[in-house]
């Protein structure tokens, strides 16, 4: 059993490098700015990959991004048939990743605090 997991988090890291390498050549969106692969999440049966990504200086919206990189998900999952050795590569999904969005604000948060116990009170 411990194999399995060990082939599965290889996968996944294989997963994630092909798409980074292959997404601007691979996706005609010019509006996607630049696209971050943050974690793929592989089925225990290796049919399903959720893939989480980020943009930075995307023209598109979360959503709209996810809607391009879905429909390109045919093509992407072709392309990475042909550069992985696998007997099935995985149907992707791709899902925006909002936690760098949560750990920036709570980061805001703490920060804010903190100025608020290092500031002396005034009575």
């Amino acid at each position: 059993m411990p194999k399995e997991f060990s082939r599965a988090r290889r996968v996944e890291e294989q997963i994630k490098r092909e798409l980074a390498s292959m997404i601007s050549k691979e996706v005609d969106e010019s509006g996607l700015g630049l696209v971050t692969f943050t974690a793929v999440d592989l089925a225990s049966d290796l049919s399903l990959a959720k893939v989480y990504f980020t943009l930075l200086g995307a023209d598109l919206d979360e959503k709209q991004g996810e809607k391009v990189l879905n429909e390109a998900s045919p093509h992407l999952r072709h392309c990475l048939s042909k550069v992985m050795t696998l007997r099935t590569v995985p149907r992707l999904i791709f899902y925006y990743d909002v936690s760098i969005e949560r750990g920036n604000k709570m980061e805001a948060l703490l920060d804010e605090v903190s100025q608020k116990d290092n500031t002396p009170d005034q009575s």
